[in-house]
């Protein structure tokens, strides 16, 4: 392999920084950091429930935001109704279509979870 000399190794480091610094500050192309949301699943998830209904607004409202990543922990939820299953699905499904090929939307400790709600996982993981 053919040695790089020190001027063509301090024009490379100018051009890569020089690229670098072209990307971040193009006006149509604005560098934004991605900030993550840590959310906790209720114990039961079920729609007459007010603390459901939040679960799924603040979902809602992280699609939405561009700048947000969401990470869910689904280690305390015992319990899923099969008409919050559907919510679920479908509002996994607004969160794909909204933000294209980059979800930012993580489950983890799946191997936690108990074991009526592991089915769940077709849906999110």
């Amino acid at each position: 392999m053919k040695r790089l000399s020190e001027k063509h190794k301090e024009y490379l480091l100018r051009r890569t920084k020089k690229l670098f610094h072209r990307r971040i500050t193009r006006k149509h192309l604005i560098y934004i950091p991605f900030c993550t949301e840590f959310l906790s699943a209720p114990s039961k998830l079920d729609l007459d429930s007010l603390e459901t209904l939040n679960f799924f607004n603040t979902i809602r409202k992280t699609a939405n935001d561009a700048k947000l990543s969401i990470k869910v922990d689904f280690k305390t939820l015992q319990q899923v109704s099969p008409s919050c299953a559907l919510v679920l699905a479908s509002e996994m499904h607004r969160f794909l279509k909204i933000r294209g090929n980059r979800p930012n939307f993580k489950v983890f400790d799946f191997d936690k979870w108990n074991d009526d709600v592991k089915p769940l996982d077709m849906f999110l993981l």
